[in-house]
């Protein structure tokens, strides 16, 4: 799934991709954004299981997708194609729209609420709600992205 989203102001098409495991940016696109990021040793393996050094990690990089923003940091690395891909360590975390909302601010309710307003505590329990079921629908489109791979692998 393609989506809009802008780093550091600049507007990218990024790629949800559930099979990754991080954010990736092509060094193409990262030099084109004119995006620093401080060189560093290792390497990624793609879909084709072929290894590839990293070009450098880029650190707390402004992100916005939708209506949410934040700074995330971003491995750089020479990828094929010019796009930006949202791994599923950024999906677990900032969930984006699972169910077609877009919440404001990451997924997650830190404290329980504790309160005497009812309506208060149904706003905590449907965000909870809302939570769990997101966190179900990643991982059941995680297992069917490791299965159409694995389909795709096999001679």
């Amino acid at each position: 799934m393609l989506v809009e989203a802008g780093v550091q102001g600049t507007p990218v098409v990024a790629l949800v991709d559930t099979g990754a495991d991080t954010l990736y940016m092509s060094t193409q696109l990262a030099d084109e954004i004119k995006l620093p990021y401080e060189k560093v040793q290792g390497s990624v393996k793609g879909m084709t299981a072929e290894s590839m050094p990293i070009s450098g990690v880029a650190k707390n990089v402004s992100l916005q997708i939708g209506q949410w923003q934040g700074k995330v940091d971003i491995t750089i690395a020479p990828l094929n194609k010019k796009k930006l891909y949202l791994g599923i360590d950024f999906l677990r975390e900032p969930v984006q729209d699972c169910q077609g909302q877009q919440p404001i601010t990451p997924n997650k309710v830190a404290i329980g609420y504790k309160g005497v307003s009812p309506a208060a505590y149904k706003f905590a329990r449907s965000w909870e709600e809302q939570q769990e079921a997101a966190r179900a629908c990643l991982s059941k489109a995680a297992k069917r992205m490791k299965k159409w791979a694995d389909k795709k692998r096999r001679p």
